[in-house]
Parts: structure tokens; sequence; C-alpha cells
């Protein structure tokens, strides 16, 4: 939500730059984070609204003049990242619409609990269970749900088993292997931007691209 980590030293140095810059919106802005504050006034800004007249904080820089500030706000939160109760989890989880590929139906799914308290994380795959052995008409398959647990916080997905802690990466090759990752969801996104900017995309459209590009 931009109130804290280094997007604010980033923040400090773009919002007032006369080159305009963008702001992703990847997920929920609570009501009166520095994030949601930005978006509203890259939002006025673009619908041509009156520029308010406050005064707003980034981090250490204090005292900056909405009028100054100069960005573009680009939501993707709807393809990118969302939040729901554990209903809304389940119909996620055993939905199949958009995951299709002609008639084949989507292969069988592996669930992965990691957020949560363990009692938590326990309650939902029990839902999972319980909604898959009713095997509702066009429900998605499942194949198994995996939860984290002592001896086992480390899932390797390319072979498809938990790793004990011994064989965890080095922080070295944590590190490496973060990097790799961060220039890949880099690319995405700029990927992503520039669709936008090719056309009147909204984040509904890609959301819906997303899912059926996964369907082969």
């Amino acid at each position: 939500m931009c109130d804290g980590g280094p997007v604010v030293e980033h923040l400090q140095k773009l919002v007032t730059q006369k080159r305009e810059s963008v702001l992703v919106q990847t997920g929920y802005m609570a009501k009166h984070s520095l994030g949601k504050r930005l978006i509203d006034l890259a939002r006025d800004n673009e619908t041509g609204q009156a520029r308010s007249t406050g005064i707003i904080t980034i981090g250490t820089k204090e005292d900056i003049s909405c009028e100054d500030i100069r960005l573009r706000a680009v939501d993707i939160s709807g393809y990118y990242s969302g939040h729901a109760d554990q209903e809304g989890l389940l119909e996620f989880i055993f939905a199949t619409d958009g995951r299709t590929s002609g008639n084949q139906p989507p292969q069988p799914a592996t669930v992965f609990i990691n957020h949560g308290s363990p009692v938590g994380r326990q309650g939902l795959q029990e839902a999972i269970a319980q909604r898959q052995a009713q095997a509702a008409p066009g429900d998605r398959a499942i194949r198994n749900v995996e939860l984290p647990a002592a001896g086992r916080q480390t899932y390797d997905l390319s072979i498809g088993q938990w790793v004990e802690d011994s064989e965890v990466l080095s922080a070295e090759e944590g590190m490496a292997a973060l990097l790799r990752e961060q220039i890949k969801t880099n690319e995405l996104l700029r990927q992503v931007l520039a669709a936008l900017n090719r056309s009147s995309t909204t984040p509904a459209n890609i959301k819906n691209a997303r899912g059926n590009s996964h369907a082969g």
C-alpha cells in the first residue's frame, strides 16, 4: 500500500519528476494509505478533475504539493491479486471457466495454502476436501493440497515435492534465484503496460486473457 519498504524511496524520487511515471496497482489499497491517495490523485488528473491543492508526505519528503505530482495510474489488481473469504476461495479453486481448451477439461490442480495460521490453513484444506467429495458437475479436479509444516517449509516445483531444510538454497543462491524471478516479473509487467498503452484493454479483459493463456 506504499506506506513502507523500498517503494517509499522510489516514490520520493518519481512523483514530482517532469517525466510522467506510472503507478501500477497490483492489489487492494486501504482507504487512508499512501498508495490509495496517490492512485486517486492520478485518476483525478487523467479524468480532468480539479487537482487537489493539499499537501502530501512521502517518506522523509514532506510538504509535497498534490498539484506537483505527475503520475499515471494503471490498475491490474483484478489480474494480479485479490481477496476473498473461504467460499470465494473455493469457487476460485474449483472453477473451470477460462481454464479449458476446447472440450478438454483442465488438468487436476495442486493447491498450495501458505498464508494464515496452521488452524486456518487446516480448515481450508478440509473445506476443499469436502467440496471435492461432493464431485459437483463442472468442478475442477484437485490432485492434492499442500501445506507447509515443521521440517518442510520449501516446496521444489521442479521436482514436485517438499525438500528438507538442509537442502534449501544458500543465501547467495537464494538471492540469485530471487533476482531471476524479479527480472521475469518486471518483464511481465512491462508487457502488460505496453499492451495497455496500445489499446483500451481493461483489467477484466487482461484477467480473461491470462486465463485463456493458461488453458493451452
